[in-house]
């Protein structure tokens, strides 16, 4: 797997043997006046030769994908899963250190990029139409209020 975006690594581990390892990058932008990073989860590990503490250029390989963690992902293609935040870490709604408004959609950031690539090399998976959040960590967590 190439490098999303350049930055140094400040973080690479296996997390559990579901999950697979998280590696999290340091990109040398700000968002809202906040530290810019990128977690890559669900690979297995960094290529051989990078560790954490190092600097990375975008499309320099980073992550070695060999295998897919989810057991129960629809298709038994590999996957990862991409989170680019200005914020805490977590991810995750089943965690209790669910942070969700760290993080921000990053479509818009690689549309150009999806479009080059040849087709079916990529898939995205459907959004959910109901609310995966379990109701204590909706209660936990309430959406931020606009002030006036």
């Amino acid at each position: 797997m190439l490098a999303p975006i350049g930055g140094k690594i400040i973080e690479a581990g296996l997390v559990n043997e579901r999950v697979g390892w998280e590696i999290t990058i340091s990109t040398d932008f700000s968002k809202d006046g906040q530290q810019v990073y990128v977690d890559l989860v669900h690979t297995n590990g960094l290529v051989q030769g990078l560790s954490v503490g190092q600097r990375i250029s975008r499309g320099q390989p980073i992550a070695i994908l060999t295998k897919t963690w989810d057991k129960n992902s629809p298709t038994p293609d590999l996957f990862l899963d991409i989170g680019i935040r200005n914020g805490p870490k977590g991810a995750n709604p089943q965690l209790s250190n669910w942070r969700p408004y760290s993080y921000f959609s990053f479509f818009e950031f690689i549309n150009d990029d999806l479009q080059q690539l040849p087709p079916n090399t990529y898939w995205l998976r459907p959004v959910c139409d109901g609310n995966p959040i379990s109701r204590e960590n909706r209660l936990r967590f309430p959406a931020p209020t606009k002030t006036p």
